[in-house]
C-alpha cells in the first residue's frame, strides 16, 4: 500500500502501525503477530528516503495504555550512541538522521513537503489471534 501525505503541520510525527486485536478481552501482545514481517518507507517529493525500517514486529517498539491492553502503537526508534557529559550524566547523539529529520520511523514534515508513504506486510509463520492494523502518522505528543 503506497499513501500520499501532504499539509503536515511542522511537527514532529512518527509513523506506525495501530494494532488492535479483535476481542477487547485479549492483551494484543497476546495475540502473537510478532513473526509478521514489516516494511515502512517514506520519501519526500525530491525522492529523498525519509523512512526505510524492516524487521519482523518482534522487533519494534510497541506502546499500550494501561486501560486499552487490547490495542498497541508499534513504530521503529532509530539507531544512537551515549555521549558523556561527565563521570555521571550521559546524552544521545542520533545517528543516520536522513533528510526532514527522518530517523527510525520519526520525521520532521517541513511546510511544503510531500511525502509517499508505503507499507508492506508479510504474514508471519505464527499462528496469531485475529489483529486489525492501520498505517497511522502521530504528531504533538501522542505520548
Amino acid at each position: 500500500m503506497t499513501y500520499q501525505v501532504s499539509g503536515l503541520p511542522r511537527d514532529e510525527f512518527t509513523v506506525g502501525l495501530q494494532i488492535t486485536a479483535a476481542d477487547t478481552s485479549i492483551a494484543v501482545k497476546d495475540s502473537d503477530p510478532l513473526d509478521t514481517l514489516v516494511t515502512l518507507t517514506m520519501s519526500n517529493e525530491a525522492s529523498e528516503l525519509i523512512v526505510e525500517e524492516r524487521g519482523p514486529l518482534r522487533t519494534w517498539k510497541w506502546t499500550y495504555l494501561i486501560d486499552r491492553p487490547h490495542e498497541a502503537f508499534v513504530y521503529r526508534s532509530g539507531r544512537a550512541e551515549q555521549v558523556p557529559i561527565d563521570a555521571k550524566t550521559y546524552t544521545y547523539r542520533l545517528l543516520d538522521v536522513k533528510p526532514d529529520e527522518g530517523w527510525g520511523s520519526y520525521f520532521k514534515p517541513r511546510g511544503r513537503g510531500r511525502y509517499s508513504v508505503t507499507l508492506q506486510v508479510e504474514p508471519g509463520s505464527e499462528q496469531a489471534i485475529p489483529v486489525e492494523a492501520r498505517l497511522q502518522m502521530r504528531g504533538g505528543g501522542w505520548k
